[in-house]
Formats: structure tokens, C-alpha cells, sequence
């Protein structure tokens, strides 16, 4: 995740091909968040922050807990 201050909250981004991407805004289930949060070792449960979405073109903000 990229983050200027948070360790387990950001942009959700993945390297493919080479090249670092923003994964787009699509419907996710809360389990989803859940597996993503416990593999970059941010607690077991987080949440999509709606708001931060829409200022970056719809790109993934999450916020683990």
C-alpha cells in the first residue's frame, strides 16, 4: 500500500508486468479487504474508504485494522 503516513492504510497498488499499478474500484467483499490487510501484515480486518476513492479516479484506499 502507499501511504505518505500510515504504515497499514493507502492506495492499493500491484507490480505487474514490470510496472506498479493502481488496482481500480470494483465491488470487493469485506473478506477480500480481510485477506489483504493479513498478508501485507496489517491486522486481520480494514475497510474501503469511499471518500479518498473518488479524489484519485476511483483507485482503492484501504484502512487496516
Amino acid at each position: 500500500m502507499v501511504s505518505e503516513d500510515q504504515h497499514c492504510a493507502g492506495w492499493l497498488e500491484v507490480f505487474y508486468n514490470g510496472t506498479w499499478g493502481s488496482v481500480c474500484r470494483s465491488p470487493m467483499e469485506g473478506i477480500t479487504v480481510s485477506i489483504i490487510c493479513s498478508q501485507l501484515g496489517c491486522g486481520d480486518s480494514g475497510s474501503l474508504n469511499s471518500s479518498f476513492m473518488l479524489s484519485k479516479g476511483g483507485s482503492l484506499h484501504l484502512l487496516c485494522r
